[in-house]
């Protein structure tokens, strides 16, 4: 069976790609041959190396940046196509097909009407106009279904959407009025079984790409936080933050951001690691004690969910490499992190100071290593022989 999976942003290297990229793994040695389907240049080796993932045995194919309406043709071509591209509304017209939904986009061109609409029920609600709240929540209504309906042969062209959290698959059933099979993304918990829990550092640890806009990963807020800590006296010594997470150079206004991170950092004991190896990356989670993750701090998740973090992986990575995780308790995070349990939620600055205190108080003591143990414990159920298991059991059921 030849497949053809189709995604425009191989070269970001984020969550997502390493999602799909696992799915041409899994497929690959399940013996299919697989088209990895880009738009505009991705460096395959770089892109393997800090994916973690063996794709030797399959072909990059290039095709022109066109619209989806003038690439969909060219999907014709496979017995199976996997779309996998945030935003991407292309008609596919393979024997089979897969959508890989990382987060449901509106319907409506350029998605602005609803989400003003739901913005201006909000602050109605806020200052005291319900009545006209329920007129604009009616109106969005109104015209999500007017879309719903003229773009219904892009939602039927796919067998299969699926979702990586419950959270997503809420909103495809929200926003596209279809059932989602749920696979979440698989975690690599064998590459971190080893790293002893007794000998974690006093390192706290984000991860995550440093992009401006959208659902950043909100390090500003982060190191931010941290620097009021460290001024306050409630950063014992030797204690560092770090972050990680792939650099998007693209555009000024991405370089500006990383500029900003950086300048934010100075003069504190705070390390700014953009671009890591694989190696590398699997070491500062080695040493990391703590888990800071701050994707979708101040958002609302019911008017604009896609600032939210859909799933977590790197908050799922970390509790396999033992690093206990303080994350927002909204969209994939909330699901993936007990709080109190395996980790913990937090809300305001306030409330991320006084539970990384108290997660540093804890450190070097066997209070930290059964928690550890815990949150190691809690992400079991994504490892990658899971996801292979539960990808070509919904591949082959349809």
């Amino acid at each position: 069976m030849k497949v053809g999976i189709y995604n425009r942003y191989w070269a970001t290297m984020g969550g997502g790609e390493k999602h799909v990229g696992t799915i041409a793994e899994v497929l690959l040695s399940e013996g299919y041959e697989v088209d990895l389907i880009r738009v505009g240049p991705v460096d395959e080796v770089e892109f393997c190396q800090r994916m973690n993932l063996q794709l030797d045995k399959a072909r990059w194919v290039e095709w022109p940046a066109l619209s989806c309406t003038e690439l969909a043709p060219m999907s014709a071509g496979y017995d199976l196509f996997i779309n996998s591209t945030y935003c991407s509304s292309m008609i596919s017209q393979a024997a089979k097909s897969i959508y890989l939904v990382f987060f449901p986009h509106e319907l409506v061109e350029g998605s602005r009407v609803p989400r003003f609409l739901q913005r201006a029920a909000g602050r109605l609600n806020r200052d005291g106009f319900p009545r006209l709240a329920r007129i604009a929540n009616h109106a969005r209504k109104v015209v999500r279904g007017l879309a719903a309906k003229e773009m219904r042969p892009f939602i039927d062209s796919y067998e299969v959407p699926l979702a990586n959290s419950d959270f997503t698959a809420a909103w495809v059933e929200r926003r596209w009025a279809r059932n989602a099979d749920v696979l979440p993304p698989p975690i690599d918990t064998e590459r971190f079984a080893g790293i002893d829990l007794a000998s974690k550092k006093k390192v706290i640890l984000s991860v995550g790409r440093f992009f401006a806009g959208g659902h950043n990963k909100k390090h500003l807020e982060l190191i931010r936080a941290f620097r009021e800590m460290y001024d306050a006296g409630m950063v014992p010594e030797d204690w560092e933050y770090h972050l990680a997470g792939s650099v998007h150079a693209d555009t000024a206004k991405h370089r500006e951001y990383f500029e900003q991170v950086n300048e934010l950092a100075r003069g504190y004991p705070i390390k700014i690691m953009g671009n890591l190896g694989a190696r590398q990356l699997l070491e500062e989670y080695s040493n990391a004690s703590i888990f800071w993750h701050g994707a979708g701090w101040g958002e609302s998740e019911t008017s604009e969910p896609e600032k939210l973090e859909h799933f977590g992986m790197t908050a799922c990575e970390a509790m396999a490499a033992g690093a206990i995780p303080i994350v927002v308790p909204m969209g994939g995070p909330k699901e993936i992190v007990t709080d109190g349990v395996d980790g913990f939620h937090f809300r305001d600055a306030a409330d991320l100071r006084q539970k990384t205190r108290y997660l540093m108080e804890l450190h070097g003591t066997d209070a930290q290593i059964e928690l550890a143990e815990r949150a190691r414990k809690s992400v079991a159920k994504y490892a990658s022989s899971n996801f292979h298991a539960g990808f070509m059991r919904i591949l082959r059921g349809r």
